[in-house]
């Protein structure tokens, strides 16, 4: 055992001759004390026969048992290259760091061929006198060849882990020129970016709208002849054709579903007939008793044509009012609640027709809904009030539907702000309330059909603030907010169909100018014949470089064809979830391989370090051994 310590203590670099020399300069100084004989001689002379006899004790060795003492060499060189490797200047000199390949194989060259040749004057031995197969100049070779070996285990190990194709997951069947082309346009995004990708974007979104780099990929497929130009264009104008359909949908789920004018008087004349018939007949004819405060009110009705439109309406529909019902004196006959109902759709008109002037009179349209509110109010407290307030939340007539519904339909094109709308909206029947948002849903409707970028220009519409502002009022928050994030989706998208498939006018002219140029023609096989040049006898399709070029460029078409139904996949797809969660695992999986390959690499290019000592030394033994035996032959 003392033979392989001694050995390995003597293979440290630097430090095992250091250690040598102070072994044989502390036995020169304790012999004189132990023997005649070592008095005889000075201290130099028992410091070389010492050093000497520790230089043949180990060459024995390495002769009696050469695999130990291989051993030995290695465990020695790894006590200081192991520890030295971990400090920013030991990791330079072995070429463990650097800012290229060549950054670290120039230091790996220049540190261990510094590093052995310390040790060699360390040793007494003059590296000029070595040669060029010296221990030098092995050294800094074996510094040079450390980190390409390293390097060709990192690099050449991940590039062949990513060349292997998937045969499991959404990733199967995509080459690794696809896969990288995704996973780099997804780095940087998480889970949670994601899904706010989904919200802003809608079940219409696709894997392209995810981000800008997503997008261009997609642009880039779309601008590329082949089979994936047709795929992404498809998906992209079929979004762009669905918008209108997509917006419709939207109005039903987030306003109120579609129902004609028809089909709400049929179903309030089905209740009228199914039993709540009576209640109409006392709306009809029960008399409303005018209080104080009713006549009060009555002059200023008379000041507003109330009561002449009232008259006109009830005229056109065969129920005519008497005038003198208003008048005053000590009558008997008082009008009814339908007569006063009237009354009401007349200022419900002259309301209207206030807010339609070419320059609506905002203030008149204010004091007319003042006025209907007080009316509504003090009748309501009448011994008839609550037939007048049950008859109209049960019944309306078709023609005061149709008047909601036009009123509906005014909501967005007036120039009303929305606490206004709130004002009108505050005295409406549960029936005319109905008709009015079934107005406003058929507003957004009507400009969708009747035009032909309609979808557009609906979606401008709303998504202005006093648009949402409108619709909050009139369908809520939470609806109004999910149709509001339906139409900004539908905005993004149309960029989006704008960005991939869209072209300056330029564009289609070039193309069709050059689709109608002679085709350029290569050179043949003879013309390109040079005698002065053999190379050129060789036809290019033959040469290795043309070969590789065409397989790279197959790989590359393939690639295109592969992910370009993975870049069109519908984000309210059931397996969109699947395929970004893979493409985000597989970042993290090169990550955590390259990182542990380059563990990988750097472990080799230490061995090689600690090792080369080692397989020089054995080599040098043999050679020693070797000249040993050729003397004691002669």
């Amino acid at each position: 055992m003392s033979g392989f310590n001694n050995r390995m203590a003597s293979s440290i670099p630097v430090v095992g001759p250091l250690f040598d020399k102070a072994t044989a300069a502390a036995g020169a100084a304790i012999q004189p004390l132990m023997s005649e004989d070592a008095r005889k001689k000075t201290f130099g002379e028992r410091y070389t026969e010492n050093l000497a006899m520790q230089d043949e004790a180990n060459r024995r060795y390495a002769e009696e048992r050469p695999v130990a003492s291989t051993a030995a060499d290695i465990a020695g060189t790894g006590l200081l290259l192991g520890p030295a490797s971990q400090t920013a200047l030991g990791a330079r000199m072995m070429g463990l760091r650097g800012n290229s390949l060549g950054a670290r194989v120039y230091q790996g060259a220049a540190g261990m061929g510094a590093l052995e040749t310390t040790n060699q004057l360390l040793k007494g031995n003059n590296p000029l006198d070595q040669g060029f197969l010296g221990p030098v100049p092995i050294a800094a070779a074996g510094g040079a060849l450390g980190p390409m070996f390293g390097e060709a285990i990192s690099s050449g190990a991940n590039q062949l882990m990513q060349w292997l194709p998937r045969r499991t997951g959404e990733l199967a069947g995509v080459n690794s020129v696809g896969r990288n082309m995704l996973v780099n346009t997804l780095e940087g995004e998480t889970p949670a970016s994601i899904a706010e990708a989904r919200r802003r974007f809608g079940s219409s979104g696709m894997l392209a709208d995810v981000n800008q780099a997503t997008t261009d990929l997609a642009g880039g497929l779309a601008d590329i002849p082949g089979h994936h130009k047709q795929i992404v264009r498809e998906a992209f104008r079929q979004r762009a054709a669905g918008q209108g359909s997509r917006i419709m949908q939207s109005l039903d789920q987030n306003t109120v579903p579609y129902v004609s004018v028809a089909d709400m008087t049929r179903g309030i004349e089905q209740a009228r007939a199914t039993g709540a018939d009576p209640l109409y007949n006392q709306f009809r004819t029960m008399a409303v008793q005018p209080t104080k405060q009713v006549k009060a009110l009555i002059p200023r009705l008379e000041k507003a044509g109330a009561f002449d439109l009232a008259e006109e309406l009830s005229g056109i529909s065969g129920n005519p009012i008497n005038r003198k019902f208003f008048t005053g004196g000590p009558q008997k006959e008082f009008p009814t609640a339908e007569t006063w109902d009237y009354v009401k759709r007349g200022l419900d008109r002259r309301i209207s027709q206030a807010l339609d002037k070419g320059k609506p009179d905002k203030e008149l349209a204010r004091e007319l809904l003042n006025l209907k509110g007080e009316l509504l109010a003090e009748i309501d407290k009448t011994p008839a009030g609550k037939v007048w307030q049950k008859a109209r939340e049960t019944y309306a007539e078709h023609s005061e539907l149709l008047h909601q519904i036009e009123e509906g339909q005014k909501t967005f094109a007036r120039n009303t702000r929305y606490d206004e709308l709130a004002h009108e909206l505050i005295n409406l029947s549960t029936p005319e309330r109905a008709a009015r948002l079934q107005g406003a849903r058929d507003a957004i409707q009507q400009v969708i059909e009747n035009s032909v970028r309609g979808d557009t220009t609906a979606r401008n519409m709303l998504l202005t603030k006093a648009g949402r502002q409108k619709l909050e009022l009139l369908f809520g928050k939470k609806r109004s907010d999910q149709l509001v994030a339906d139409l900004e989706a539908e905005v993004l998208g149309k960029g989006k169909v704008e960005n991939v498939i869209g072209g300056s006018q330029t564009t289609p002219k070039r193309e069709r100018v050059g689709a109608m140029l002679p085709a350029p023609s290569e050179m043949g096989y003879v013309s390109n014949l040079d005698f002065t040049r053999p190379a050129s006898f060789i036809p290019e399709w033959m040469k290795p470089q043309t070969i590789m070029e065409g397989a790279r460029a197959q790989r590359y078409s393939d690639a295109y064809s592969q992910i370009a139904p993975l870049l069109t996949r519908k984000m309210g797809a059931q397996d969109f979830n699947a395929l970004t969660q893979e493409l985000l695992a597989d970042r993290s999986r090169l990550s955590g391989l390259q990182k542990r390959l380059d563990q990988a690499g750097q472990a080799a290019t230490l061995a090689i370090g600690v090792s080369g000592p080692a397989l020089r030394n054995r080599l040098l033994d043999d050679v020693d051994t070797q000249g040993s035996r050729s003397q004691s032959r002669r």
